[in-house]
């Protein structure tokens, strides 16, 4: 009689790999449930929330084609907007797309990984950096595009990578599904798709796939890379000279400081980029390990090289060009893609090589916990010299006093002057009332009725001084419908992530102007306590000519 054979033992990451993918998927989903409330919207987000409430499809695109995102994104919530118009329910499309994420980067670490427990352990990681990380946390907890694009990228990657084992037209259309609405949410996944072409090519290179195969995928990526052109012709075109590209990347733009002109700007982008790993202290042990991961990649499997080369030479291209900014914003995070999974790969690159090989790993990152700041501080990743802009701007119950105080339809000075960051984040206050807005000859100022009072708004983004508040208010007069004496006195509001008026407030004060301020605190990327915005009661007739 035939003894039967012994059961085959199964590895424990492999078989629970799957289950404990899950559950960082449900962590993940925890930590970005719990603060979704937590904040009231940023100027930013007001746009968002601008569009997707107009009550007209003509007023609807007309904010869609002057914003300078492609409309993907503002078409989903605009279809969320038909189920409701409160924010914090808005939010949920990130929320939900940020929990995708962690999923498909667990697929896309497993199959860098290859077979076994080395993949496994490097889904596992990459799932794990993700679900915890807190610029990835806030992107999901706010009306923002980069999560939804995040994780079709991620798919769009898994199932390129899954193209080498399974070269059908299944796959390709589900690759192709992703990269076309990817493009479609965010211009950023263009560079994103030009990395996947560079994998290609590779897979061309190393005849990884079959020609016939190989002739299929280079067709498939015609197709988002039409979607781009036409939408460059249509939209990137006719904005890409205006105010707000210019806002941005000018000598003086709020991107500039993250536009690469010499090796140590360089060095400092790639660094500080590392946020979106690991937690900024670790920011500078975390670009040494990704270095050292791009050469173990290179003597074990060039596909994780090139992966994470290509991303990384893309990014430090376009900002060395001046195209695109390359750190720890919120415009990089289609690179995650590319370097993330890179740092799972050598994780289970090391568990794979066996017992000695991950004991020296682990006492490697031991030493650099212990020893980290010295090495942050060489490494200059602690030199917080330039700021992302920051997500979450003022809590919910930080801004009460003042929507009390301040904002009372009915109660207050009749005429309430802000420029278009505070109209942005007080959006919701007024979100019907603002619809039937109307100009002033000039075009300058657009004013409606909000209760027994007027909202005047600046067609600008922030006060560039006292002196240019001065100069609107004594311009309200040619606000069609405007109440109440000229002299009378003017609520203005300023800032939302801050305003240069703020620095005015002791000429304010010294001229007797100022009747009354109610100062909103929030704290700025460094945690430090900061005005971010304030609602002040200015004389009408001393405001005209301040001390």
């Amino acid at each position: 009689m035939t003894e039967p054979a012994p059961p085959t033992e199964v590895d424990p990451f492999e078989r629970y790999g799957t289950s404990i993918a899950i559950a960082l998927v449900i962590v993940g989903f925890v930590l970005r449930a719990r603060g979704l409330s937590e904040y009231w919207l940023n100027p930013d987000e007001g746009i968002y929330y601008s569009t997707l409430t107009r009550d007209s499809i003509g007023a609807f695109w007309a904010e869609v084609s002057a914003n300078a995102h492609p409309p993907l994104f503002y078409l989903v919530m605009r279809g969320v907007g038909l189920l409701t118009w409160d924010f914090v329910w808005l939010r949920v499309v990130s929320l939900i797309s940020g929990t995708v994420a962690i999923w498909a980067f667990w697929l896309v670490g497993r199959e860098l990984g290859g077979r076994g427990r080395a993949g496994v352990v490097a889904g596992l990681v990459s799932a794990t950096l993700l679900s915890i990380n807190a610029y990835a946390v806030t992107l999901s907890q706010v009306i923002r595009p980069y999560m939804m694009m995040l994780a079709l990228l991620a798919l769009g990657l898994f199932h390129l990578l899954r193209y080498r084992s399974d070269p059908s037209g299944r796959r390709l259309a589900l690759y192709a599904a992703c990269l076309v609405p990817a493009v479609l949410i965010h211009y950023s996944a263009v560079l994103a798709l030009a990395g996947f072409c560079i994998v290609a090519a590779y897979y061309a290179l190393t005849r990884t796939v079959e020609v016939a195969a190989l002739r299929r995928l280079a067709l498939v990526q015609i197709a988002p890379a039409l979607v781009f052109v036409a939408l460059y012709m249509r939209h990137v075109a006719t904005i890409i000279d205006s105010d707000l590209m210019g806002d941005a990347l000018d000598a003086d733009g709020w991107l500039t400081p993250w536009l690469v002109a010499t090796p140590g700007d360089a060095w400092y982008s790639f660094a500080t980029f590392q946020a979106f790993h690991v937690p900024p202290d670790f920011r500078g042990r975390a670009a040494l390990l990704l270095l050292v991961a791009l050469a173990v990649a290179l003597a074990r499997d060039r596909l994780v090289a090139v992966i994470t080369g290509a991303g990384l030479t893309i990014a430090l291209t376009a900002s060395v060009l001046g195209l695109y900014p390359f750190g720890p914003t919120r415009h990089d995070a289609w690179l995650i893609v590319f370097t993330l999974p890179a740092l799972g790969w050598l994780v289970g690159c090391m568990i794979e090589l066996g017992p000695r090989a991950a004991r020296i790993g682990a006492g490697v990152l031991a030493v650099a916990l212990v020893a980290g700041g010295p090495l942050e501080r060489v490494f200059g990743a602690d030199l917080d010299q330039r700021y992302a802009t920051e997500e979450q701007v003022i809590r919910q119950s930080d801004l009460a006093t003042m929507v009390v105080s301040q904002m009372d339809p009915q109660v207050g000075p009749a005429t309430v002057l802000m420029t278009e960051q505070s109209y942005n984040l007080l959006m919701p206050l007024y979100v019907e009332q603002r619809q039937d807005a109307r100009f002033s000859p000039d075009s300058t100022l657009f004013a409606f009725p909000y209760g027994s009072r007027m909202v005047v708004v600046a067609r600008k983004w922030d006060w560039d001084g006292l002196d240019d508040a001065v100069r609107t208010i004594a311009n309200l007069p040619s606000v069609p419908g405007l109440r109440g004496p000229s002299n009378a006195p003017v609520l203005v509001m300023a800032g939302g992530w801050g305003s240069l008026l703020f620095a005015d407030i002791p000429r304010l004060e010294a001229s007797g102007a100022l009747l009354e301020a109610v100062r909103v605190l929030g704290r700025d990327a460094a945690g430090r306590p900061t005005v971010r915005m304030m609602g002040m009661v200015l004389d009408g007739s001393a405001i005209r000519d301040p001390a």
